[in-house]
């Protein structure tokens, strides 16, 4: 006989008639299963909405993470040259500071622009017509040297507001650097072969060159005295000690660069560079007592644009994308990385990049994509974006309560 099985029970249930005859004359109480109760079928999220959830809580909390363990800000950020016309002129930049911080730049717009100084806050507009200035340098003694781009790039000094063009051998100079005793360093324009020299009050001494009195090109960038001058030659870095060049070398692995300043220690700054798959591959470089070193990068290339007496570095680096740099302009001093979105103002300390937008205080507004100069106070100048328009800053190191920065 089939066991009779009670819906929903386990195990199946006998005839009594089976039992009874089985076990006898003892009678045993039959004890029935009640069936089970369905319980509800809850359905459980999935693995992968269980892993978009976590990634969007963990993108939700990083915000607040990061505020928390950023360090306290170290300078103060002041805006130059932020209120203009801006019918006429679209953009302003910071090039350079002395040390009494005063802080010189330009006004750019679509039919030229003008340069100005800013004292204090203060700002004032230099008394010369407008055109494209593709540099402006300041010194402790007030002078400023200006490269106009009008129908003949040149350079002039402006001293006690009288102009002047230096010149060498009926020439003017280009691509120059301003000494804090007023002397202008520059290559001498439409030279074959290519010449430089140093103009001080119309007296003119010719600096020599790497190549034996043959180069093709020479640009100078900076000069701390008229004893120290740095730029390059044919491509490569050079400085002049006393008007004789001293080929400086590049970091292993790289084939050209280019010295961009220099303090009164000798300790010069710039870049090295190489051709690479993404276009060229430049890396901020530091030369001192004969040796070159390595200064990083937040992410991809970097370039030191200058040095304090205090050998405090400043420059830009690349955080993301994808770069190409045209190879007719890339030997051009400072203007590799200017106002790229894809660069932020870097500070070279300790062997590391650092970017200044984490050293500023946050909800400041500003975006700092380059930083040109440092004077021996630390204050430093660039260009950024406030508010999504091009403007000029100043960076001035916060003073702790212990009396430190």
């Amino acid at each position: 006989m089939r066991p009779l099985r009670a819906p929903g029970s386990s195990p199946p249930l006998l005839p009594l008639e089976g039992l009874t005859g089985r076990l006898g004359s003892r009678q045993h109480a039959i004890v029935t299963v009640t069936p089970r109760e369905r319980r509800p079928i809850v359905k459980r999220p999935s693995r992968r909405l269980l892993a978009l959830a976590l990634l969007a809580g963990a993108a939700a909390a990083f915000p607040v993470y990061r505020a928390l363990t950023r360090p306290p800000a170290r300078y103060s950020v002041r805006g130059v040259a932020v209120d203009f016309d801006a019918r006429t002129y679209t953009a302003s930049r910071a090039w350079d500071i002395n040390n009494k911080g005063d802080i010189v730049g330009t006004v750019s717009g679509w039919n030229g622009g003008y340069p100005f100084v800013d004292r204090n806050g203060m700002l004032t507009r230099l008394p010369l017509p407008e055109s494209t200035y593709s540099l402006v340098r300041t010194n402790d003694r007030g002078d400023l040297l200006l490269e106009e781009m009008g129908e003949v790039l040149h350079l002039l000094l402006l001293r006690n507001g009288k102009v002047t063009e230096p010149e060498a051998n009926g020439e003017p100079l280009i691509r120059g650097a301003l000494g804090e005793d007023g002397s202008v360093a520059g290559a001498i324009r439409m030279t074959r072969p290519a010449k430089a020299a140093i103009w001080h009050d119309g007296r003119v001494s010719v600096l020599s060159d790497l190549a034996g009195g043959g180069a093709r090109t020479i640009h100078v960038n900076d000069m701390a005295s008229q004893a120290i001058v740095v730029g390059h030659c044919d491509g490569m870095p050079v400085l002049w000690r006393s008007g004789n060049p001293i080929a400086l070398t590049v970091m292993p692995g790289y084939t050209h660069g280019q010295a961009l300043a220099a303090n009164g220690k000798e300790q010069v700054v710039g870049y090295c560079d190489r051709a690479s798959a993404t276009g060229m591959d430049i890396r901020a470089c530091l030369w001192d007592d004969g040796s070159e070193q390595d200064l990083g990068t937040l992410w991809a290339l970097s370039q030191a644009n200058d040095i304090n007496e205090h050998g405090v570095i400043v420059g830009a680096s690349a955080v993301r994308g994808r770069f190409r740099i045209n190879p007719s302009s890339w030997r051009t001093p400072r203007k590799l990385m200017r106002i790229d979105p894809a660069f932020r103002a870097t500070l070279f300390e300790n062997g590391k990049a650092i970017d200044l937008n984490t050293l500023i205080p946050r909800r400041s507004g500003w975006t700092l994509h380059d930083a040109a100069a440092i004077n021996d106070k630390g204050q430093i100048v660039g260009t950024g974006r406030y508010r999504d328009q091009q403007r000029g800053f100043v960076l001035t190191p916060v003073i702790t309560a212990s009396g430190g920065l």
